[in-house]
């Protein structure tokens, strides 16, 4: 799996998100700051089941998302050489080559 971003996870009455608006509160809460600790803590534990499962996780943060995200895309990554930064869109494309090297190397079994 491949996790890519360009910010923090946020949430509130402006952007329709997979959540429905801030004002649903489909996330327990109304206030943009527990919502946003709520999306976190979601994001981790996804990462940590499919991480359980044996699923391979790579991250990638594209732009300058900042440390934050960042730190969390490193936990949420499978190992700490499976955490990209990619700061321009010109340089995806290395970090998506760099993830298929990755794959490539990979031995399947059962």
């Amino acid at each position: 799996l491949v996790l890519l971003t360009d910010g923090e996870n946020t949430m509130d009455n402006n952007i329709f998100t997979a959540f429905g608006y801030l004002s649903d509160g489909y996330l327990g809460t109304r206030n943009a700051s527990t919502a946003q600790t709520n999306l976190d803590n979601k994001m981790l534990a996804v990462c940590t089941a499919l991480k359980t499962n044996g699923v391979y996780v790579y991250t990638i943060a594209l732009g300058n998302p900042g440390t934050n995200i960042k730190n969390k895309l490193k936990a949420c990554a499978s190992a700490e050489n499976y955490f990209f930064d990619a700061p321009t869109a010109s340089q995806l494309e290395a970090k998506f080559s760099a993830i298929a090297d990755s794959l490539s190397n990979l031995r399947v079994s059962k």
